[in-house]
């Protein structure tokens, strides 16, 4: 990825979106990882799992998007110095 280059989540997060690796071009699909671990973990403590189950995908978009943000504003910031 270059400096203008900006990273477009579904290119990635829309075609593997419950996997962890997109094995095409080998790179990690944050979505997946984030959904993968929400999941696991909301549900051992979950007193009412079917709402939990319900929420995950919005609040793993949610938390995704954010670190594609903070990615792309850290590759542009080194790209500068």
């Amino acid at each position: 990825m270059t400096s203008g280059d900006h990273f477009q989540p579904e290119e990635v997060c829309s075609k593997t979106r419950d996997n962890v690796w997109c094995l095409s071009d080998g790179s990690c699909n944050i979505r997946g990882v984030l959904r993968y671990h929400f999941e696991d973990r909301l549900l051992e403590r979950a007193e009412n799992s079917e709402e939990i189950v319900q929420g995950v995908p919005e609040l793993v978009d949610l938390a995704a998007f954010l670190i594609h943000l903070f990615a792309e504003g850290f590759v542009q910031c080194s790209d500068t110095q």
